[in-house]
């Protein structure tokens, strides 16, 4: 847990440009609420997002399938298509 006062726009910026780290503003706010709490305290979503790049929104969706061997099939829909993929795979 981080000190009262840890992140500063600078530490949050550092934070979020590490490479590979996050990949998304859900994906901060899942993994280190403390850093998401900070980027809203210091309203740096437009930096973030800069940083990042914005992953879709809810208007801004994709349909998608998988087809299983026994000829089931899942539909669903997701804003992210990369990290939908990412996560079945692991």
């Amino acid at each position: 847990m981080k000190p009262h006062g840890y992140w500063t726009e600078e530490r949050i910026l550092d934070e979020i440009s590490k490479i590979d780290k996050y990949i998304s503003v859900p994906e901060i706010r899942r993994k280190n609420s403390s850093l998401y709490y900070a980027i809203t305290k210091y309203k740096l979503f437009d930096k973030v997002y800069s940083i990042l790049g914005r992953t879709g929104n809810r208007y801004n969706k994709c349909i998608y399938s998988y087809e299983f061997p026994d000829n089931t099939v899942y539909v669903g829909l997701t804003y992210n298509i990369e990290e939908r993929q990412k996560n079945r795979d692991s």
